[in-house]
């Protein structure tokens, strides 16, 4: 259905891959980076559950927003 039957939708499928394989990298750096820096300064009590909960949430809120840029140019925003 992507194609639409026509091979020449192919390379902006493939732009659209590789675009969306770079925002998933992109987000898990971001999201497991968070919870590396939260976990190690709860560890060493630098930080309180509180900044813990905020920073994690603030990290998934980021993580939606930066997936949501697959949406631009590709006509289904």
């Amino acid at each position: 259905m992507l194609l639409h039957d026509q091979i020449e939708n192919f390379f902006a499928a493939l732009r659209l891959s590789l675009r969306a394989n770079g925002i998933i990298r992109q987000n898990l750096f971001i999201w497991l980076g968070t919870v590396i820096v939260m976990m190690l300064a709860a560890i060493l009590g630098l930080a309180l559950l509180t900044l813990g909960v905020l920073a994690y949430e603030g990290g998934t809120v980021f993580v939606c927003l930066n997936g949501l840029r697959l949406l631009v140019g590709t006509g289904s925003g």
